[in-house]
């Protein structure tokens, strides 16, 4: 059907009408969108903050309420003043654990035997994450060996010890408002802040506002503008948090001042240096002099008032001759004495490059390196310190001179407490020969003390095992090289240290054992001593 003239322009007029009024529709809206936007947003009004990840309004400035940091102030210190209690695993889940909201944790570390989660929602919605750990109990003393096993173990000697509170921050004026309410109120409980100088907590370099306290439990709050989520990505402008932990003692990865295992043997390695000077029979006046400048360095590395004290004097010079005048002397001796006296020379030289990491030279210096070579001494250079250390060749030739004698054994004890001296960097899986000499020195009618620091010694070389099977060391092997011996190593660890803590239960070694039994006993991983990684 077709339309008469007059109709078609009624139809043609009637939609220039729509078309006209829908243009001019528009314009008013952007007009009135564009005069929104201009509008100025009140410096003081809060924004509530998009939870983590999603992205954030970019018309309006992030401004944090005040009462929001307070809430969050609050929140962490209600957390942290609960770690004094000390409170076992078991109650804890009983208590708090199943009615709070938490769930275990993905990202448990290596020394927490349990860590679980939960999240807060502040006032306004912002989110925080609560996240509470469990460390293994501290030794007790005497050390006697663990009878429980598995979660018994868990659930009566693992204690709430850390406890991490952290909200995301969306923009650098959000986080440093945040961390200085923290900062403001923790001042307000425990006085002013010590701030991180020399403390070695990782990232510190980075963080801002950051306060630090010692009080029942180590307290630290900082923002963080550095942190990434758990996937690697930073959806925001990093992170504040209040962390707490209590005074921990050696072993746990929370003691920023845990001392190196072999220090734990330093009586022992007195004790033997003494024996070895006796057994030498050398120049009484020259074993003196020779005496006297060991005591001196081997006090300055062991105290550190007697440190500063070694550090001004000037004993360097005294070191050649002295090596010199004692190398010459023991030379023409019978090979056990002559054994003894080539112990004593190696722990000199090797107690003089503790007290002057410098003194074989690195970079560019010489140091005394080729004076000490002269004299028989060998050195390797260590790339990744840029520095010539010593490879204790005379402690070797010791050991290769009179292997049966009691020097033999003193010889080998010292190497297995150093990890090998310096004889590690071409051995893989070591451990496996530290447990051979390990073993092969507990047939050799050792006196009961120096045999429990074997046994504890063997004991570590077999956890390294268990930790590799268990995956504890990613970078060092697949851990499927492990695993068929992963279960007869587990049993020969705790042999050793049950055989050493029937006899020592009080030595800071001792110590060290009972909680590496603790650990396998109750299913985790121990540390590792004797597993050495190289680039």
């Amino acid at each position: 059907m077709s339309l008469s003239p007059a109709a078609q322009r009624t139809i043609q007029i009637t939609v220039l009408v729509i078309v006209i009024a829908a243009a001019m529709l528009a314009a008013l809206r952007l007009h009135a969108r564009h005069e929104a936007s201009a509008a100025p947003v009140p410096a003081d009004r809060p924004v509530a903050l998009p939870p983590p990840g999603q992205p954030r309004p970019e018309t309006a400035p992030l401004v944090p309420d005040p009462s929001e940091a307070l809430a969050f102030a609050t929140l962490a210190d209600s957390e942290i003043d609960q770690l004094p209690e000390r409170i076992t695993f078991g109650k804890w889940v009983g208590e708090r654990g199943q009615n709070e909201g938490w769930e275990r944790s993905k990202d448990d570390l290596f020394n927490v035997c349990r860590s679980y989660v939960k999240t807060v929602a502040l006032a306004s919605g912002r989110r925080t994450t609560v996240t509470a750990s469990f460390y293994p109990p501290e030794p007790p003393t005497p050390a006697v060996f663990p009878t429980l096993t598995g979660q018994e173990l868990i659930d009566s000697g693992c204690f709430l010890a850390n406890s991490r509170i952290e909200t995301r921050a969306v923009s650098e004026a959000d986080g440093g408002a945040f961390a200085r309410t923290l900062q403001q109120h923790f001042a307000s409980r425990y006085g002013a802040s010590m701030g991180l100088k020399g403390t070695g907590y990782f990232g510190s370099a980075y963080w801002l506002e950051a306060g630090r306290w010692k009080s029942e439990s180590e307290v630290v709050t900082a923002f963080d503008p550095k942190e990434t989520d758990h996937a690697g990505q930073s959806p925001d402008a990093g992170a504040v948090f209040a962390l707490a932990s209590l005074h921990l003692g050696c072993g746990s990865d929370r003691d920023l001042n845990c001392e190196f295992k072999t220090y734990r043997y330093r009586p022992t390695e007195e004790e033997q240096f003494k024996q070895a000077m006796a057994m030498s029979g050398a120049n009484a006046e020259l074993s003196g002099q020779v005496t006297i400048l060991f005591n001196k360095l081997f006090q300055g590395t062991s105290e550190s008032e007697q440190a500063q004290q070694l550090a001004k004097s000037n004993w360097q010079p005294l070191l050649v001759p002295a090596l010199r005048d004692w190398l010459t002397a023991i030379k023409p001796l019978p090979p056990p004495q002559r054994a003894a006296g080539l112990y004593v020379a190696d722990r000199l030289l090797a107690i003089a490059c503790e007290a002057d990491p410098n003194l074989a030279g690195g970079g560019r210096a010489v140091g005394r390196r080729p004076e000490l070579e002269k004299l028989g001494a060998t050195f390797d250079f260590d790339e990744l310190g840029d520095s010539y250390v010593y490879s204790s060749n005379w402690m070797k030739q010791a050991r290769e001179l009179d292997p049966e004698s009691k020097v033999g054994q003193m010889a080998t004890l010292i190497w297995l407490v150093h990890g090998g001296l310096g004889f590690v960097a071409t051995q893989h899986d070591f451990f496996r020969k530290v447990i051979a000499d390990g073993e092969w020195l507990l047939t050799q009618n050792l006196d009961a003390p120096t045999a429990a620091q074997v046994h504890f010694i063997v004991g570590d070389a077999y956890s390294d095992i268990v930790t590799l099977a268990g995956g504890g060391e990613p970078l060092y092997g697949e851990p499927a090289t492990y695993q068929a011996e992963a279960g007869s190593a587990r049993v020969k660890a705790l042999e050793h240290y049950r055989a050493g803590l029937a006899v020592d239960g009080t030595s800071q070694t001792a110590k060290d054992a009972w909680l590496q039994a603790w650990k396998i006993s109750a299913g985790m991983l121990p540390d590792t001593r004797f597993v050495y990684l190289y680039d």
